[in-house]
């Protein structure tokens, strides 16, 4: 099994370095934040930064498997000039992924009448919203050579957060450039999929890329996987099943908080436990 980890929106060649020696081969690289670089630099000063990003990730052996697109919280997709700006801030990001040499490009679905529109008046027209929105990406994504892999959140009164929700937009695009992310610990707090293996045995051939992470069902806490409640025996067996040939893909990091010895200390202990995963 491939195995990876977020970059944790920390780039520089010592954060490639720092991964290939503990083990990981595969980068998710973070471009959530669009108050940071490379989107205020100009689109030559964008152009460099990632390829700079490239290079180091080349040199070090770390392949750029996939990129985590703009994530704005508190959410701002209330109005068409707020939808405009973030548009182009992802078409920019899609743009990015290729010059990464990352086949794969995560978002969440945006959230026009917020976090509790479930059940309300306003779920079709987010539905609506979203559907529009993907497929004027997804034009970007194709020109790209790039896969937009939509994925499922943890708010459970958002009306687009279970896998169910995500497929129904992944099916009625139907498009091979556009599938699903799966993001373990997001599952994990959804009532309607308990499990994230049960999502995977149900819609393997849109499942492109995982976000891997534990908590313990009450909210969304992106821990090491064995911290929580997940059954990672399961969640790999259904792996094998379906015959993923993806990257298992932690999205947890050691805490910037901690002192940077403790942090290089504990990268080799984040691989072990991936690969405990998988049995090894």
């Amino acid at each position: 099994m491939k195995i990876g980890i977020t970059d944790d929106a920390i780039h520089g060649e010592a954060t490639y370095l720092r991964m290939k020696a503990s083990g990981f081969a595969y980068c998710d690289f973070n471009m959530a934040d669009t108050d940071k670089p490379p989107y205020n630099l100009d689109d030559a000063g964008f152009e460099e930064y990632l390829k700079n990003e490239k290079k180091f990730a080349d040199q070090a052996g770390v392949t750029i498997w996939q990129v985590h697109g703009p994530w704005r919280h508190p959410v701002h997709d209330g109005t068409p000039e707020e939808r405009a700006e973030r548009l182009e801030k992802m078409k920019r990001s899609i743009h990015g992924a290729t010059i990464l040499g990352a086949n794969y490009w995560v978002v969440h679905p945006i959230m026009p009448y917020g976090l509790q529109d479930a059940g309300t008046e306003d779920a079709p027209k987010t539905k609506a919203l979203n559907l529009e929105f993907m497929r004027e990406l997804l034009v970007t994504a194709k020109q790209e050579g790039v896969t937009i892999c939509l994925e499922n959140m943890p708010f459970p009164d958002f009306s687009l957060s279970t896998p169910t929700a995500i497929m129904e937009i992944v099916r009625e695009i139907d498009d091979p450039n556009f599938a699903m992310c799966l993001d373990t610990g997001h599952t994990n707090v959804c009532k309607e999929w308990p499990k994230p293996a049960q999502v995977i045995r149900e819609y393997a051939p849109y499942i492109k890329v995982l976000h891997v992470h534990d908590n313990r069902k009450r909210r969304d806490e992106h821990l090491p996987p064995f911290y929580g409640n997940i059954d990672w025996k399961d969640f790999y067996m259904a792996l094998c099943e379906v015959g993923f040939d993806g990257v298992l893909s932690l999205e947890c990091a050691p805490s910037k908080k901690l002192p940077a010895d403790i942090v290089e200390d504990l990268y080799p202990i984040y691989f072990r436990i991936a690969k405990a995963i998988c049995g090894e």
